[in-house]
């Protein structure tokens, strides 16, 4: 017999939806209300299906099974996740063709690697097949294959570069040659805070509490928190005098906009580099996440625990931040070390 669940769901549009699952396969079904008491009571008063004997599924084509899944993933994903899912398996669907989801082995994932490989770094082929993982997972769990050929197989290790990160010098003399104002304040809140990109053009004036100099980093409607754990940061006096200045002009509900319009996050990136070009930085490989790391560089050079600075970056481990930072300035642990002390006397 298939396996049913029914259940309620709020989508990124406010609406609740009744959502009936069979053997892992959703189907979405609008409550028309965005009120959960309504919601409720039209899921209680709905005729349930009757379970039925599932009928065992024909083979599907790999480019079959993508279509299927990229459906699920729409309404289940955020947008960036979903184009994950999407490029990766799309680049896959080449190298298999149209082969029967039963017929793709564990040498297709080497393949995937072989063509990759030139084109992107290692941390991102990692990431695309662990995303290819968790394709064929999910082919598992629709009865489709009943063991994955990739469930063995493992990534590369990546090799540990040092951080890239600005200099003090370098950022100052990338400012000097921004015209626009806000993109000046983006880029100073953002080396002053260490946070992201994606958090920084959806901070709302309701996250800020200037009284005590921290701001709240939180999930909101049609954005999500990485790891989708909301976060308290500490202001400097430099990033609040950023949001200061830039309060006393607002006029919408967001502390960094345009026109009073939300910052698209691409456009942002797009913008930076070209100054980074123009400042000469582009051979360094800077991008507007290095402000972040250039955050963390900074205050761990500067004497600065690598728990704390953990934290203030909101890493899930402490073990990743060391992986990163440790290496920048050992000589700061020596306060560390220096606490054992042992009386030993003289010979």
């Amino acid at each position: 017999m298939a396996r049913v669940n029914h259940f309620l769901f709020k989508r990124s549009n406010r609406i609740w939806y009744i959502v009936s699952e069979v053997d892992g396969k959703r189907r979405w079904k609008s409550t028309g209300t965005t009120l959960r008491s309504e919601a409720l009571k039209i899921f209680l008063e709905r005729e349930i299906e009757p379970e039925i004997p599932s009928p065992k599924p024909a083979p599907k084509s790999f480019r079959e099974f993508l279509r299927e899944f990229m459906e699920f993933a729409e309404g289940t994903f955020q947008r960036k996740t979903f184009e994950l899912y999407r490029n990766v398996g799309l680049r896959f669907a080449m190298i298999v063709n149209s082969s029967d989801l039963n017929h793709i082995t564990s040498k297709s994932w080497d393949d995937y690697a072989v063509t990759r490989s030139p084109q992107v770094s290692t941390t991102t082929l990692n990431i695309e097949q662990r995303t290819l993982k968790a394709l064929l997972n999910k082919a598992v769990q629709w009865g489709y294959i009943s063991v994955s050929p990739f469930a063995r197989m493992k990534c590369v290790k990546p090799v540990e570069l040092p951080p890239k990160y600005f200099t003090r010098e370098e950022l100052h003399h990338l400012l000097g040659l921004v015209e626009e104002t806000w993109l000046r304040d983006a880029i100073i809140f953002a080396v002053s805070t260490g946070i992201r990109r994606g958090e920084l053009v959806n901070l709302q004036w309701s996250d800020v509490d200037l009284s005590r100099r921290v701001i709240v980093i939180q999930n909101r409607q049609g954005f999500r928190v990485k790891g989708n754990k909301s976060r308290i940061v500490p202001l400097s006096s430099l990033a609040c005098e950023v949001l200061s200045r830039l309060k006393k002009q607002s006029n919408c509900s967001l502390v960094f906009s345009q026109g009073g319009k939300q910052l698209w996050p691409n456009w942002v990136t797009e913008l930076f580099r070209w100054y980074v070009k123009k400042a000469g930085l582009w051979e360094k490989g800077l991008h507007w996440h290095n402000l972040r790391s250039s955050f963390a560089s900074w205050l761990v050079a500067d004497g600065a625990s690598i728990y704390a600075v953990s934290k203030l970056l909101g890493h899930s481990s402490v073990t990743l931040t060391q992986k990163y930072y440790a290496r920048l300035s050992p000589e700061t642990l020596h306060s560390t070390v220096d606490l054992i002390k042992l009386d030993i006397g003289k010979n």
